[in-house]
């Protein structure tokens, strides 16, 4: 096979290349050293001016090599070309012309001592300059083949039988020498391929590394630092500020109303809203400045080097500025809305988790008080923070020593007066008698994650109490029981409750499941409409309610499996003198009636309300009117009273059968007996 059709030679590169050239002076050297030997031996026995010439011309190739090493030291050759191969080849060639000519013209005329260096020093040279060059084999080869051939042609000239020894050496000397090239060639070449290999994965590890560390500390929505690299920065910034007696405004800041772009809009247009909004806070610090994102619609800025409050507050009111613009989010303009809690170092606190925790409390009392603002720690919110870690304590210990009891309220029949059922109300009881309203402790509940223990503990008790009355003897009618947010969103407790009911013996049909819109509407409410359609299978009932004050009540009603509704007790308040309430409610009756779906108004305390809604055709009603929420043993009481009562009607105050009410004002147009 052709050293040129070798398959090899496709794969020789520039790391060969590099390779042959780095070992350059030391060959020269080598080079330069054997022929000024060789030039000593035979001086004795050859023309001076021979000797000279020969080495003079051993001298300017090996300069030669020396002065292209030098110049090309400093570069690294992306490839190698065939022609490049070539070159490389012919300049073998006449490398290896000087060591032929000493064994084509002195060979066999030589003594026999200066013959023994000579054959010595060429194949010393055959072989020496065939490894250095093997990394270009054809190269390598070349120059073995021209001083083998001329070395074995000599010697077969010569014709005697050490001259023949002499040859048959060499060739088979040639022969070793061309395999060891070739696999020196092959080895190195798949070196290069492995190291090249080597190399890339070691890239690639390195390009991997380096993205995996830029996500670990980056945002991969807006680009901004996360939370974790939000809390190396503020680091960083409260130790600096500790060294050069500086200070360090942390503003935590929470895009109003996110979740509503988020949920009506999609995430598309969310995240659309969010990395503009983190574009706009960015644009308006300094460069020293850090804005990062630390939750899904939360964002962190650590101002530096504020002299006074005076300056944070300027600072805040420029980020404001920045942010209020309208933003196109699907074809609608968006006015963003930020909610600000901010804590300063020195003056709030003097490490890490207390500045954060500062902030995150002034925001906290910003969203409760008035979104849109931004307000500074104080101490007042610190003891806020104590009071609500007291109530927590008090909330774990009220669950452990059953504190907790239900109320219920009855339901009436606002046609009939009749006793409809129950809605369970929760009251907490502590060990000292004084009773403490839901308003008070449901929020701490909620932001300490109690609520879901506390929603089990209402559905157990309502099936005991609702268990005594049936195995009593008295028929309680509907009972309404309130499920929180949490619970309908987690399918092992509503599977569990409709075990529990199942288990009791009471119908499923007798349980009226009472949810709000922050059931239905928000994230992590995808599989809601799903679960209810399951309860209702099993028999329960599915209640509404607050309906009217929340977002888009009224789109939600043909999708939702609802069986009833229940109104605010915000519009009963006012249905006598707001005549736009008394339509708003008038309205939802009658859509409710054209749909099947009972309505129930809670918050009657007057004849007048009472007499308006039957004109409406509300069905069901709540309220001091017909009776408070009572404990457990006075609603027995009642179901009694109402059992032995041949009307079982619980309304003392006379109620008109069949009024006439104006319903644009609420007054009888007629007298009723």
């Amino acid at each position: 096979m052709s050293i040129w059709r070798h398959p090899l030679i496709d794969n020789i590169g520039p790391e060969q290349l590099s390779s042959l050239f780095k070992i350059t002076p030391t060959s020269a050297v080598g080079i330069l050293t054997s022929a000024s030997v060789m030039a000593f031996t035979i001086q004795r026995e050859v023309p001076v001016l021979h000797v000279l010439l020969w080495w003079s011309v051993r001298f300017l190739l090996s300069s030669y090599s020396l002065f292209r090493w030098y110049k090309s030291k400093h570069k690294t050759p992306k490839s190698v070309s065939r022609r490049a191969i070539v070159k490389l080849s012919i300049t073998a060639f006449f490398f290896s012309l000087p060591w032929s000519y000493l064994m084509l013209r002195y060979l066999g005329s030589l003594s026999h001592g200066s013959e023994l260096i000579l054959v010595i020093v060429v194949a010393g040279m055959a072989a020496s300059g065939a490894i250095q060059l093997s990394r270009i084999y054809p190269a390598a080869l070349t120059y073995l083949g021209v001083i083998s051939i001329s070395s074995i042609a000599k010697c077969i000239y010569l014709g005697t039988f050490e001259y023949y020894m002499v040859g048959l050496l060499m060739l088979s000397y040639s022969l070793f020498i061309k395999r060891v090239v070739i696999d020196t060639a092959q080895l190195s070449i798949e070196n290069t391929k492995v190291i090249g290999l080597l190399r890339e994965q070691v890239d690639e590890m390195n390009k991997t590394k380096s993205e995996l560390q830029r996500h670990a500390m980056e945002d991969p929505l807006t680009s901004l630092p996360n939370r974790r690299e939000f809390h190396n920065r503020l680091t960083t910034a409260i130790n600096e500020a500790k060294r050069h007696g500086s200070t360090v405004a942390l503003l935590i800041c929470d895009l109003d109303h996110f979740k509503n772009i988020n949920d009506l809009s999609g995430h598309l247009a969310g995240d659309k809203l969010l990395i503009e909004f983190a574009k706009r806070l960015k644009g308006a610090v300094r460069d020293y400045d850090v804005v990062a994102r630390i939750g899904g619609d939360e964002f962190a800025v650590i101002a530096k080097h504020h002299t006074s409050p005076k300056d944070t507050v300027e600072f805040a009111h420029r980020l404001y500025k920045a942010i209020t613009p309208p933003i196109s989010i699907e074809g609608k303009d968006v006015k963003p809305g930020m909610s600000v809690g901010i804590s300063m170092f020195p003056y709030d606190s003097r490490d890490v988790q207390t500045i954060l925790s500062h902030a995150n409390l002034a925001l906290q009392r910003g969203k409760a008080d008035s979104r849109g603002q931004f307000y500074f720690f104080d101490q007042e919110m610190k003891s806020k923070l104590t009071s609500d870690e007291a109530m927590e304590s008090d909330l774990r210990l009220a669950l452990v020593e059953e504190e907790f009891e239900l109320f219920y309220q009855p339901k009436v029949s606002i046609r009939t007066g009749l006793l409809q059922g129950f809605e369970a109300l929760l009251r907490w009881r502590r060990s000292d008698g004084t009773m403490v309203s839901p308003g008070v402790f449901f929020p701490v509940a909620e932001d300490r994650g109690l609520m879901a223990y506390i929603s089990d503990f209402v559905i157990e008790r309502a099936i005991k109490d609702i268990s005594t009355w049936k195995k009593q003897g008295f028929n309680p009618g509907k009972i309404s029981i309130n499920i929180h947010p949490v619970q309908i969103k987690d399918e092992h407790r509503m599977r569990r409750l409709v075990r529990d009911i199942e288990n009791s013996g009471i119908n499923p049909g007798d349980i009226y499941l009472e949810i709000t819109e922050e059931c239905v509407i928000g994230r992590g409410t995808e599989n809601i409409p799903e679960m209810l359609e399951y309860l209702r299978n099993k028999g329960f009932r599915i209640s509404l309610d607050d309906f009217g004050t929340g977002y888009a009540s009224l789109s939600h009603l043909k999708d939702l499996p609802v069986d009833e509704l229940k109104f605010d007790r915000s519009f009963i308040h006012d249905l006598l003198s707001n005549a736009v309430n008394r339509s708003i409610v008038h309205a939802m009756v009658k859509l409710a009636n054209s749909l099947g779906i009972t309505t129930v108004a809670e918050g009657i305390e007057s004849q007048e309300q009472h007499n308006v809604l039957l004109a409406i055709g509300c069905t069901t009603g709540q309220g001091y009117l017909y009776n408070r929420p009572l404990d457990f043993d006075d609603a027995t009481n009642l179901l009694k009273e109402t059992k032995n009562t041949a009307s079982k009607r619980i309304v003392l105050n006379k109620s008109p059968v069949n009024p006439k009410i104006d319903i644009q004002t609420g007054r009888k147009t007629a007298n009723y007996g």
